[in-house]
């Protein structure tokens, strides 16, 4: 049962009608978390609990039944040991009682349908808030995480800032205005465009990204300067008369 099936369950007796269907089919029966952590992770009460609940409702006198610890040990593999200790832990739920069957001294135990469904169902609500509490911590833990790290991804560990689209350059504040300085705002910030896709596209590693990028600019001017000198040539070469 889910917590929020459980919370829809309009009354206590609609609970016991659930839990009743939950707990077992014919001589299947399952082992329900949920009755598990309210029976305190013990498993061996938890499964005395899902049986009494299953076989309470099988009964011709609804919330009682009687069981032979042979009974119980063929069903559920508990010993005699567990079934009489599950009973003293659940005795506010579960009542026994020695009456004679067949002839035969035999414990009949009795549900409290209505106080163990209110219980349970209590139980499922502080369980229900539980979850949305861990959520919510993890929700939490996990922005703060992810604020955390996308802090640290713009920033590398000499303090330098991370600029360009794809967020792979990295200058110090120093660093950024002396390209701004030289180049102009808008010069700068394209040749840190640039740059930021070269990086990502070649693959390239630099110790300093600011030098690089300064390298570049000299490769660019040095470019434009032979590519002046080769226009040049060509004028004079087609009859242009040289300035002097």
């Amino acid at each position: 049962m889910t917590t929020r099936a459980a919370t829809t369950i309009a009354n206590a007796e609609d609970l016991g009608m659930a839990i009743t269907s939950l707990v077992g089919r014919d001589s299947i029966i399952p082992l329900h978390v949920a009755i598990v952590e309210f029976c305190k992770d013990d498993h061996a009460v938890a499964l005395f609990l899902q049986n009494c609940l299953y076989w309470q409702g099988k009964s011709s006198q609804p919330g009682r039944f009687y069981k032979t610890y042979a009974e119980w040990r063929q069903e559920t593999r508990l010993s005699d040991y567990q079934v009489r200790r599950a009973a003293r832990k659940l005795e506010e739920y579960v009542h026994t009682e020695v009456h004679r069957a067949n002839g035969l001294p035999v414990v009949h135990y009795y549900v409290d349908v209505a106080r163990f469904s209110d219980a349970f169902l209590k139980f499922l609500k502080k369980r229900s808030l539980s979850f949305s509490r861990n959520e919510t911590e993890e929700t939490t833990e996990t922005l703060t995480s992810t604020t955390a790290s996308s802090t640290l991804s713009n920033c590398d560990n000499d303090g330098k800032n991370a600029f360009g689209e794809q967020g792979n350059v990295f200058l110090t504040e120093v660093e950024r205005q002396k390209l701004i300085n030289r180049f102009g705002a808008a010069e700068a910030l394209t040749r840190i465009e640039d740059f930021s896709l070269k990086l990502a596209a070649k693959g390239y590693e630099y110790r300093s990204h600011y030098h690089a990028i300064l390298s570049w600019a000299r490769k660019d001017e040095a470019g434009k300067a032979g590519a002046n000198k080769r226009a040049d040539g060509h004028k004079d070469k087609g009859g242009w008369r040289k300035t002097l």
